[in-house]
């Protein structure tokens, strides 16, 4: 296995009416030896543009591809010792399982008993040897997709790039194939580049998470620290579902003790600002910001019922009135009105709230985050 270096890429296409399209913008990044990162981003930000560069199935404009400490952006795509997993799983529909995974090796004029002998450890590895004789045709979304990734397998390559490989799969079957992928990278202690849109993914399956937008690298972290810590207001809301509330407002001084103080305007009438006491951990760093206009971020999973309030918070009670309930059975999402300022809180199993109630709620805020109004850079 090999670490994948990539430095100051750029990639642009010609769009329509000569518009030139920035699919890779300056992007850097490295991909540890046995490591499995996830990149992930909304669709067009170039996640797979980025992945085609380093297979080499596009030409970079500028920047450098490094694998194993060589330099391959002249090298061809066939020599850059790389598998590749795509969305579609590109099978011969006329060959058997057995010859669909074999045939890279056979074009590639390994000897027969080596190829048999690859080919038969991935298949058990996969849970396929009962259908190496059968037909794509005769296998099962799930099936295929092993097939794609044991053809990839038995390559034994430097690198893996799966770009978006579950794509077409059902919810139960993705979440199966899942665990199977973490379970395959394990045991084969490969350095995987995974691509996806969907952040469930992300979460689940990377060592590290590169979250992407706008053809750059926003931010390139272990998981957990993607989601406690967003490096911006696009990670924050982009990871995470439902997505983090977001408030503009500004930082007020009330006798000494800092608040948020959300914009709501026109203010109903009758109905008071939306104001939030900042504690005392988060008021240090942010006290010569008074008077400076801001973004307060807050997960919905952070905002509690005031009959049930977060125990390691200070008290932040503000009155709401329910707009619409989602219940996932397990969990509930409400979403809820304050004023004019919209936002949404996950509550365990059923809370019991009917649509247009007034309810009281606690905002966490020892989990806010702040962000500049402006660069949308967090803060703290």
């Amino acid at each position: 296995m090999a670490r994948v270096e990539i430095q100051s890429l750029c990639k642009t296409f010609r769009g329509p009416g000569k518009r030139t399209v920035r699919a890779v913008d300056g992007l850097s990044l490295s991909v540890e030896d046995g490591e499995l990162l996830v990149l992930v981003g909304p669709s067009g930000c170039g996640k797979t543009t980025t992945l085609r560069l380093l297979a080499g199935l596009e030409a970079a404009d500028t920047g450098s591809i490094s694998i194993a400490g060589q330099p391959v952006n002249h090298v061809p795509a066939k020599d850059r010792d790389i598998a590749m997993v795509f969305q579609n799983q590109a099978l011969y529909p006329h060959l058997s399982v057995y010859e669909n995974m074999a045939f890279g090796l056979k074009v590639r004029k390994h000897p027969l008993p080596e190829i048999d002998s690859r080919v038969r450890e991935a298949a058990e590895m996969l849970g396929l040897s009962a259908c190496l004789s059968s037909r794509p045709t005769e296998l099962s979304g799930g099936q295929r997709q092993r097939v794609a990734v044991g053809r990839a397998i038995v390559r034994r390559p430097r690198v893996f790039l799966l770009d978006e490989p579950l794509s077409h799969l059902d919810p139960q079957m993705r979440q199966q194939m899942r665990a199977e992928i973490s379970r395959l990278h394990s045991r084969l202690g490969a350095t995987m580049l995974y691509v996806t849109h969907d952040q469930v993914e992300a979460m689940t399956l990377g060592h590290r998470i590169a979250v992407m937008n706008e053809g750059r690298i926003r931010q390139a972290a272990p998981p957990l620290e993607i989601y406690r810590r967003p490096v911006d207001r696009f990670v924050a809301g982009f990871i995470g579902s439902p997505p983090m509330n977001f408030f503009l407002g500004t930082l007020i001084d009330r006798a000494g003790q800092l608040c948020f103080q959300a914009d709501s305007n026109p203010r109903p009438p009758g109905h008071p600002s939306l104001v939030l006491r900042i504690p005392v951990a988060a008021a240090s760093g942010l006290r010569g910001m008074a008077g400076r206009e801001l973004l307060l971020g807050i997960r919905p999973e952070n905002i509690a019922g005031a009959h049930n309030p977060p125990p390691a918070s200070p008290a932040c009670t503000i009155e709401a009135r329910t707009e619409l309930i989602q219940s996932a059975g397990h969990e509930t999402f409400v979403y809820f009105l304050s004023g004019r300022l919209p936002f949404v809180a996950r509550f365990p199993g059923s809370d019991g709230l009917t649509p247009g109630a007034k309810v009281s709620l606690v905002f966490d805020m020892s989990a806010a985050h702040f962000f500049d109004a402006s660069t949308e850079r967090a803060l703290l």
